[in-house]
C-alpha cells in the first residue's frame, strides 16, 4: 500500500469515526477528493471488514448508501482501558486498602472462571485443555496447546492483563489458580509468565491417576512429583 493510499484511507476512517456515519458525497467534500476515489476506498475498507454500507431512506431525494465503522476499525484507535483500569484499582486500595483490590481482582477471576467452567464441566483433560486453549484465544490471550507424552502444555502468547498484572501480581496467581480449579484431577504448573519478562506464559498440566490404597498419583510416576516451581508467582 504506498503512502498515499494509506494517509486518504486513515483520513476516511477517521472522518467517519468522528461523524459516526458518512455518504460518499459528504466523504467527497471532507477529504477534498472525487466521489469515484471515495468509492474505491470505501470498497477495499468494506473488503477488509473495516466498514459496513446501510442503505438511508430520507424525507427527500432518493435513498442513499451511508457508512459506519466495524468494531475492527474502532480498534484501531489507541485504547486506554488499562489505564482506566489502573487508575480504578489504586482509588480502591487508597481508600479501602490493598485487600480490596485483592477482592475486586478475585471477583473478576470468579466470573471467568463461572464461565469456562460451564464449557468443561464434565469433560475429559485432553477436551478441557483444548476448550480452554479455544476460550483463551477468543478472549484474546493468543492461546495454543500440545500434548507432551501424557501430560499438556498450554500457551499463552498474549496477556490482555499486562498491565494489571504487573502493577498486582494477585492477578498471575488468579489465573493459575482458576485453571487447576477447573481441572482438579490433573497437577497444574506454570513455567513462564511474562509479567516475570518471558515472551509467553506456560501451563503445564500432567493428568492425576488414582493409585492402589486410593493415594493420588501423577500420571506417568509412581508417586506425586513436587510442582514446577513458579517464576515469581
Amino acid at each position: 500500500m504506498t503512502t498515499q493510499l494509506y494517509q486518504t484511507r486513515r483520513r476516511l476512517i477517521t472522518a467517519i469515526k468522528k461523524k459516526g456515519t458518512m455518504a460518499v458525497g459528504d466523504l467527497a467534500d471532507e477529504l477534498g477528493v472525487t466521489g469515484m476515489a471515495v468509492r474505491k476506498h470505501l470498497a477495499g475498507l468494506e473488503r477488509d471488514g473495516l466498514v459496513t454500507a446501510t442503505l438511508e431512506h430520507r424525507e427527500t431525494g432518493r435513498p442513499r448508501y451511508v457508512y459506519s465503522l466495524t468494531q475492527l476499525a474502532h480498534d484501531l484507535f489507541p485504547q486506554s482501558y488499562h489505564h482506566i483500569a489502573l487508575n480504578v484499582l489504586d482509588d480502591i486500595a487508597e481508600l479501602y486498602g490493598p485487600a480490596e483490590v485483592n477482592r475486586v481482582l478475585g471477583r473478576r477471576s470468579d466470573r471467568m472462571e463461572e464461565r469456562y467452567r460451564k464449557a468443561v464441566e464434565g469433560k475429559d483433560i485432553p477436551d478441557k485443555v483444548a476448550d480452554l486453549s479455544r476460550m483463551r484465544d477468543e478472549d484474546g490471550f493468543l492461546a495454543d496447546w500440545e500434548r507432551e507424552g501424557d501430560a499438556f502444555v498450554l500457551r499463552e502468547h498474549h496477556c490482555p492483563l499486562f498491565q494489571v498484572a504487573s502493577e498486582h501480581p494477585v492477578a498471575c496467581s488468579l489465573e493459575l489458580q482458576m485453571f487447576r480449579n477447573l481441572m482438579p484431577e490433573a497437577e497444574v504448573s506454570r513455567s513462564h509468565c511474562q509479567v516475570d519478562g518471558q515472551h509467553v506464559c506456560t501451563y503445564h498440566i500432567r493428568p492425576r491417576q488414582v493409585a492402589a490404597g486410593g493415594q493420588t498419583e501423577t500420571a506417568g510416576s509412581k508417586r506425586a512429583r513436587p510442582e514446577t516451581p513458579e517464576t515469581g508467582r
